[in-house]
């Protein structure tokens, strides 16, 4: 990768490179982090031959007009003070969502909801058979043992 000198990028700010070369260099400036800080350097030397703003009343007006076109204006005029916080809808609140949820957990509860799916899930767990994993995998190597014995045997 071609990196350029803090002397190129100076004349690239100034305008002296050639339309090639600047497309280059403006090519290289998304891939390279140190050229990249050489131009900013260079912007920085350059900071007092840029124009400056001319008719800042311009801009403050231009300015207050966008801010009050978003409707973050205050009445006194001054915009950027303080921004407008807009009211959140109820059902955008937490506590709505609370009594939502205290609201259908009463309501399943009363009307039978979770005594049915307990006796459903009483019924299922009495037809299961309580054994547990160890004793089923017991079972299951003494019977495939005795099936090895009984191969061994049939082939004597």
């Amino acid at each position: 990768m071609k990196h350029y000198s803090l002397a190129d990028w100076l004349a690239y700010i100034e305008g002296k490179a050639d339309a090639h070369q600047q497309a280059e260099m403006e090519d290289h400036l998304y891939s390279c982090a140190e050229c990249l800080e050489l131009y900013s350097t260079g912007i920085e030397i350059n900071a007092a031959h840029f124009p400056g703003i001319q008719n800042q009343e311009f801009t403050d007006h231009v300015m207050n007009q966008i801010t009050f076109a978003k409707g973050q204006g205050e009445e006194d005029g001054n915009a950027l003070s303080q921004p407008h916080r807009k009211e959140k809808p109820y059902y955008r609140n937490q506590v709505f969502h609370y009594i939502v949820a205290a609201a259908a957990t009463l309501l399943l509860m009363f009307s039978g909801v979770f005594q049915s799916i307990t006796a459903i899930a009483g019924t299922i767990d009495s037809k299961t058979k309580n054994t547990s994993y160890t004793e089923g995998f017991i079972t299951k190597t003494f019977a495939w043992m005795d099936s090895l014995e009984k191969n061994k045997e049939d082939d004597q």
